[in-house]
């Protein structure tokens, strides 16, 4: 009996045990807890469920200044027992705000939840940093780079007229390959993401999937070299890379590094494995050796790949003094420009490293402006039913009301000598101009439920990865809460608020960041993106801006000639994407052409004439049936396009939305443009 009791007891205080324990929590902010103010901070948190129930919930920020949890959270669920890894992302509420993770379950058993709560240290890089950030174990790290200054030019120093140059600090971050983010925005404050030994084999589809839409939408990867070439040899790199890989050989030195201008410090003669490769159309060796590209470079999308064929965390270039320049040269070549439809003004600026045409120096993005609503984002705010009535009509309704409310009044009241009545009269004089009101706002501002959708997939020919911007507006006839679900894994969301052109987010610092004027919302990130409440007063308007990424499941190739003078483009363009492209048209500078549907694994010839963009054009000229959304999208496009013949630019059309969109609650009348943005590259077109 004794026994009995005994094993009872050792269960109970089992289960206790267990109990108190239920849930264990680590977690790391940023890239070695290195985040850049104002941007959207990626948390890698590691769940553990010691139990054996299933427990699920949410996890969210807290932030110690307002002692709220953060608007969005993650969705989490863990059989037990079980470990999980869970990326959430966080954009602070208030400049210098700590992150505190709560986790708050939803279903199974916690004994005590104030042991969920767990505090991140970390730092903030500054805006007008450099950060770098690399990926793999702790010997490639950059730290030697921290505190290093850049020269970089802006438009018009030496040579270049108006030019001015300005120093960039470097900061320097570290991610171990498990932990980095799998949604683009992830990586949103940084700068450069260097690959040391990232192994696609070892890596989940959405974190690869994430890298590539980030490059394509403006940011700058560098891949490290080396004796495993293997490791190159897959899809993912073959997409990514500015060669094509071959094999491996060993070099005698790497004196070929010397030419790097500045370098300072000769390399010793040190044999070093490096990769055998050939380059890609488009790509731009900068440093060979006995016929070995050692550094590529390549434009991709917005962004670019620096390749580098050695290994730089091997002893011999560790042991270099002259490894800091070099690297120096590399972070010059960096590129982040933006698309289109972000809400932010590009700067161009010149870089100086040998081998490459003037083009935009790391000016960090974050000391851009965002732009006003007058562009892309302001057209998914454009409905149709709100419409505010004129000053005549208004003046017009306040005379009748006056007019009936005392004179009228008083004259059939004094006729009918029934003055007394006026307690009466009045008050339903009243009533009915109120109701009149009502009804003219009624009529002029709409009943209907109304939801706007814009999107901009912005890639390059010869790419598959694009970026996305998404704008939506909602227009409520009522008051009443809505909500609403984004079929995209990739997608993190923000909503239009308006702030005063001298308002600063970083508490007077001067520095105004990409996230002036989109606000946090209350948003839950699960396999889509779901926006639980979204109040609505009457006859009111919502802007929200969802970014993300894709994969278009293959690339738009183009061959293509421009002949300016004969005014005619010919060649040929294939669609080995997963869309139809409706409508489409070429545009070079204020010239457009005309290329009719390019159906999804098909090729069309392109023989068509060019003609001047002008206020008929775009209908009357080339029979577009475009609907008044996307005429006033591909309006605000052209407003952004380069006025001179530059680049070659293809628009498309799709009734596929690359991010579908869902509300709940309510039936609304929908309008949508999927807009589709291709910048021909070098080796796919030609002006002559």
């Amino acid at each position: 009996m004794f026994t009995k009791i005994l094993v009872v007891f050792s269960i109970a205080l089992t289960t206790l045990s267990i109990e108190a324990q239920a849930v264990q929590i680590d977690a790391e902010v940023g890239f070695g807890g290195k985040c850049r103010q104002g941007t959207w901070v990626p948390i890698t948190i590691n769940l553990k469920n010691p139990t054996n129930d299933t427990i699920a919930g949410t996890i969210a920020t807290i932030d110690l200044i307002t002692k709220q949890p953060s608007t969005h959270r993650t969705a989490f669920e863990l059989g037990g027992p079980s470990e999980k890894q869970y990326t959430h992302y966080w954009l602070p509420d208030q400049p210098g705000s700590e992150a505190i993770l709560k986790v708050m379950v939803d279903r199974g058993r916690v004994k005590d939840e104030n042991k969920l709560i767990v505090k991140c240290p970390y730092q903030y890089v500054y805006p007008d940093n450099m950060f770098v950030t690399a990926v793999g174990p702790a010997q490639a790290t950059l730290n030697f780079l921290d505190g290093f200054q850049l020269v970089a030019l802006k438009p018009g120093q030496s040579g270049i007229p108006g030019s001015t140059s300005t120093q960039i600090r470097i900061e320097a971050g570290l991610i171990d390959a498990d932990n980095i983010p799998d949604r683009p925005l992830g990586y949103d404050g940084v700068d450069v993401l260097v690959l040391a030994d990232l192994a696609p084999s070892r890596t989940a589809p959405e974190q690869l999937a994430a890298i590539g839409m980030w490059v394509a939408s403006g940011g700058t990867l560098v891949v490290n070299g080396g004796a495993d070439y293997q490791r190159l040899q897959n899809s993912f790199y073959e997409e990514m890379l500015p060669v094509k890989v071959t094999g491996a050989r060993e070099l005698s030195s790497l004196n070929s590094l010397n030419t790097i201008p500045n370098i300072g410090i000769p390399i010793e003669n040190a044999a070093s494995v490096v990769i055998e490769s050939q380059l890609k159309p488009d790509a731009r060796a900068l440093v060979m050796q006995e016929g070995i590209p050692l550094v590529t470079v390549w434009d991709y999308g917005l962004g670019r790949v620096i390749f580098l064929a050695f290994d730089y965390t091997s002893p011999t270039l560790r042991a270099w003094g002259g490894q800091i320049n070099m690297w120096k040269a590399i972070l010059l070549l960096s590129s982040k420009r933006v698309p289109l439809a972000s809400p932010i003004i590009d700067t161009s600026s010149h870089t100086t490293m040998p081998g490459l045409p003037p083009t935009q120096s790391p000016i960090r993005p974050h000391q851009r402006e965002s732009t006003t609503m007058g562009s892309i984002e302001s057209v998914a705010g454009n409905m149709p039913s709100i419409t505010t009535p004129s000053l005549q009509i208004i003046l017009i309704y306040l005379l009748a009301y006056l007019f009936c409310l005392v004179p009228v009044n008083y004259f059939i009241l004094t006729r009918k000598n029934r003055r007394e009545l006026a307690w009466i009269t009045t008050p339903a004089v009243i009533i009915l101009f109120t109701i009149g009101a009502y009804g003219i706002g009624y009529t002029m501002k709409g009943s209907r439920l109304l939801l706007n959708t814009i999107s901009v997939t912005e890639a390059s020919t010869g790419i598959k990865y694009a970026a996305i911007n998404t704008y939506i507006g909602i227009f409520s006839p009522a008051r009443r809460s809505y909500g609403m679900e984004i079929y995209d894994t990739f997608a993190v969301t923000s909503e239009r608020e308006q702030v005063n052109a001298n308002q600063y987010w970083l508490g007077g610092t001067q520095q105004q960041t990409r996230r002036r004027g989109w606000k946090p919302i209350n948003v839950h990130f699960a396999d889509t993106t779901v926006l639980p409440e979204i109040s609505m007063d009457m006859w009111s308007m919502r802007s929200f801006r969802a970014e993300s990424g894709c994969d278009l499941g293959g690339a738009l190739d183009a061959n293509l000639t421009v002949d300016t003078k004969a005014k005619k483009v010919t060649g040929r363009i294939s669609n080995n994407t997963k869309y139809d492209l409706n409508d489409c048209q070429i545009f070079i500078g204020q010239q457009t052409a005309m290329i009719d549907n390019i159906r999804k694994n098909s090729v069309v010839e392109v023989e068509s004439d060019l003609s001047h963009i002008g206020s008929n054009s775009i209908h009357a000229q080339h029979k577009i049936k475009l609907s008044e959304l996307e005429l006033d999208l591909l309006t605000s496009i052209l407003n952004q396009l380069p006025t001179m013949p530059k680049n070659i630019i293809i628009t498309a059309w799709s009734d596929q939305s690359p991010t579908p969109i869902k509300l709940k609650r309510g039936h609304a009348e929908r309008q949508s443009a999927n807009c589709f943005l291709f910048r021909v590259s070098p080796d796919g077109g030609q002006i002559k």
